[in-house]
Order: C-alpha cells, then sequence, then structure tokens
C-alpha cells in the first residue's frame, strides 16, 4: 500500500522570514538558540518548520536575535495559539501593519527569491568576499533607536560599509551609528570625538572591557558598565564620581536598559 504524501504546510510569512534571516547571518539552530536564550536546538527547528508554536517570549527573543521586528513576531505567537477571538484580533491588527503581511492577507504576497533576499542588515559570510555592504542608519548622537528593526528616531543618513574591511560582520545585530561628539564621549574620553560608533544590538551579560549604550532619563549615554544580576552600575570618567546606579533585577530588565554595544569606531575618512 503507498503511503500517504505529507500534508504541505500552509504559508507563513513570518516562518519563511525566521527562516531566511537565520541562513542569511549564517547562524546553525544551535547558534540562534544559544542567541535567544533557548535552551534546545530542536525546538527552533521545530519552530522554523511549522511543527510547533513558539510562545510569545520565545517568538520576541528569537526576534531580537535576529534583528527582527520583536512586535510582529510578539502577534504572530499570539495568534497562533488562538487563545481567544480578542486576541487573535488584536494580533491581526498588528500583523497587518507589517507590509509583508498585509501582502500574504491580501493573497499578493509570494515567497521571495531566497538568492535575491535583501531583508538581512548583515552580509552572510558567503557573499563577503564579493563586494557585500553592510547598511547601518547613522542617527543624532544620544537618540534612543528603539528595538525594532528600524530606528524609531530620525535617521540623518544610511551608511554603506564595505564588509571586507569588518572582522566578523555577522555579528552585527540591527546596527546603529553615532557621530561621537564632546558630550558623548564624557564618560568614555578614551574615544575621540568626530568618530562614527557602530552600535550592535547584540546582548548578554555586559563586558566591562565594552562601551554601551545606556538609556539614562530619556537619552542614550556611552558608558562603561557593571552588572551585579540586581543593579547596573554605569561608571563615570576616570578620575569622576557621577556614577548611576540602575535597577536591572534580571537579563530581561538588563536588555531594556542597555540600547547597544559598540563594536567598531571608524574615522569618517574611512567610510
Amino acid at each position: 500500500m503507498k503511503a500517504p504524501s505529507p500534508t504541505a504546510l500552509p504559508l507563513d510569512p513570518l516562518r519563511d522570514r525566521l527562516r531566511r534571516r537565520r541562513v542569511s547571518l549564517g547562524l546553525t539552530f544551535q547558534a540562534i538558540a544559544a542567541r535567544a536564550e533557548i535552551r534546545s536546538a530542536a525546538y527552533v527547528f521545530h519552530i522554523e518548520n511549522g511543527q510547533r508554536v513558539p510562545t510569545e517570549a520565545v517568538a520576541v527573543r528569537l526576534a531580537r536575535a535576529l534583528g527582527e521586528d520583536e512586535r510582529a513576531f510578539a502577534a504572530w505567537a499570539r495568534a497562533l495559539q488562538r487563545t481567544d477571538l480578542g486576541t487573535v484580533l488584536g494580533a491581526t491588527r498588528e500583523l497587518l501593519e507589517d507590509p509583508e503581511l498585509a501582502s500574504f492577507a491580501e493573497g499578493t504576497w509570494t515567497p521571495p527569491d531566497e538568492m535575491g533576499e535583501e531583508r538581512a542588515a548583515t552580509p552572510t559570510p558567503a557573499t563577503l568576499a564579493t563586494g557585500a555592504r553592510l547598511r547601518v542608519p547613522l542617527i543624532h548622537s544620544g537618540m534612543d533607536p528603539g528595538d525594532a528593526l528600524r530606528p524609531a528616531c530620525p535617521i540623518l543618513r544610511t551608511l554603506s560599509l564595505d564588509a571586507r574591511a569588518l572582522s566578523d560582520p555577522e555579528t552585527f545585530v540591527r546596527p546603529f551609528a553615532y557621530v561621537l561628539g564632546s558630550e558623548t564621549v564624557r564618560r568614555v574620553p578614551d574615544l575621540s570625538p568626530g568618530r562614527i560608533a557602530i552600535l550592535t544590538r547584540t546582548q548578554g551579560s555586559p563586558a566591562p572591557e565594552a562601551v554601551h549604550g545606556v538609556r539614562i532619563d530619556g537619552r542614550i549615554e556611552l558608558a562603561r558598565v557593571l552588572w551585579n544580576g540586581r543593579d547596573l552600575l554605569v561608571l563615570p570618567a576616570p578620575g569622576a564620581s557621577d556614577f548611576v546606579v540602575l535597577e536591572a533585577k534580571d537579563p530581561a530588565t538588563l536588555r531594556a536598559r542597555i540600547a547597544g554595544t559598540i563594536a567598531r569606531v571608524l574615522h569618517p575618512a574611512h567610510l
């Protein structure tokens, strides 16, 4: 007797986007699980292949790890869970704000050609030798870019950087850039005003030697920090005493406090 054919999964633009983004970054299931603080790589595999429905928290962590829109992925998880009509309708409103999902609802969406996909903000290792560019939005120094794929503040211009000139460009997640000014570097005077700082929103426990963009009173301040699991200590410039202590009682609160980490500092002449 002939075995029945497996049932094809229905199209799902966000599941497709999850896979394309992971592949474009050259990440294995193990690597994306580690980035998203998910214990099981198999769980990510099953989500990507439509065999498991992620919780809202897991969907947000996956979006954050991949540099995708956390709000859209959270709504996606709520809609997939179909807990009640109100939840589904609320999630639908948020999902339809995404142009790709709106076209899916209208029946005009088709899966993009993977080789021509330009959604990823980071070039893949396979394309580094072919002159791939890393596009980074430059925003006003001290402005908060928010957590979405596109900065929530005005973009001055978009930098186009030669990925071959950057070591490990695939580590950049939703990067943004500041032109460093004297006020911007007051806590880190070893940084030179006039240079351009590229920040990545990849986050784990803050490293004492790294410079982070910290949310303080509605602005981003560049500083080195220490975290004891309860509070985030924002360090002053050497010899100064303007310490700032921010409550950060868990990793989620810590992520909300830190907008990004400086990954590169470039001279404008090198752009």
